[in-house]
């Protein structure tokens, strides 16, 4: 049969990566997996910006993050934010733009994993320019995560109406609130916007789990942290028959025989009594020295 086609329990029996954020995130969005395209949108000031460096932050934990800063460019307005957030992180890098093409030799020479565009309404390009470049990130399993103005009415947003459709997630933010209209992986809900460090979410692992390093059925090869958590895992195994016969080595035997010597009531007798022997035959020889010089005295005295 073609590799094209799967019969349904095959589909069914494949394993899928997802990612699962820290709330209220993870409840928001779901277990989202990682090549998910998410299309966020909103009029000016309800803090898209805000939201997308902060979602940049939480997918670092998970893989290398290009943040294309189409607007601000390296500007003081987008390292105020990353500050204030205190969402600085080694797998989250700051770009400019100047083409796809360039986004696309950035990301092959990061190895990133997702790529966020802030904001695709000022790059402003051709549906066939989007279209090529969304389904070669599709092909290499790498998320997408673009921002778009809002019209002046707020019934929709600027530029192409296809940058919406395709979307696995949909989010319009307004008044510092982010919420979902389209989902394929939870229900359509609300969460506050996080425009202080203290409200970001806590609880990230250092490791992925097992669960968020699965490729099967995505193409795609292990990351290095998950390379490097299942060489961990081999060899923890690895060194347990060493450990298991130093837990079944006899500590408690030795250090109860050297207890039993030293209580042991032959030991300390015998060196007492080899001790007043010692005392006793020195005396011997003293008195009899002693017993010498007073026959020679009185002898002398006659």
């Amino acid at each position: 049969m073609s590799d094209r086609i799967l019969s349904s329990s095959a589909l069914v029996a494949r394993e899928y990566d997802g990612i699962d954020l820290p709330a209220p995130f993870g409840k928001w969005l779901g277990a989202f997996e990682p090549n998910s395209y998410v299309f966020v949108w909103g009029p000016p000031g309800g803090g898209k910006s805000t939201l997308s460096a902060a979602m940049a932050w939480m997918l670092a934990h998970y893989g290398r993050v290009l943040y294309i800063s189409a607007e601000e460019g390296h500007g003081k307005t987008v390292a105020d934010r990353f500050a204030r957030l205190d969402a600085t992180h080694d797998n989250l890098f700051v770009s400019l733009y100047e083409s796809f093409q360039q986004i696309v030799n950035d990301l092959r020479r990061l190895k990133a994993r997702f790529v966020v565009i802030d904001s695709v309404t000022e790059i402003d390009p051709s549906s066939k320019e989007m279209k090529s470049f969304k389904s070669w990130c599709k092909q290499q399993g790498i998320g997408m995560w673009f921002i778009a103005h809002a019209q002046k009415t707020g019934r929709s947003y600027k530029g192409n109406s296809n940058l919406g459709h395709g979307a696995d997630v949909v989010v319009k933010v307004e008044k510092g609130k982010a919420s979902t209209t389209k989902n394929r992986n939870a229900p359509n809900a609300t969460v506050p916007v996080p425009f202080t460090a203290a409200q970001m979410p806590k609880g990230f692992r250092d490791n992925p789990t097992a669960s968020e390093c699965r490729t099967a059925g995505t193409g795609r090869k292990q990351s290095a942290a998950c390379k490097a958590m299942f060489s961990k895992m081999g060899g923890s195994n690895r060194e347990r028959p060493a450990t298991t016969p130093a837990k079944k080595a006899p500590a408690k035997p030795r250090s109860t025989t050297r207890q039993a010597s030293s209580k042991s009531p032959a030991t300390p007798q015998t060196a007492r009594k080899v001790g007043t022997q010692k005392v006793s035959t020195r005396r011997q020889q003293i008195d009899r020295i002693g017993g010498l010089l007073e026959r020679a005295i009185a002898s002398k005295k006659k």
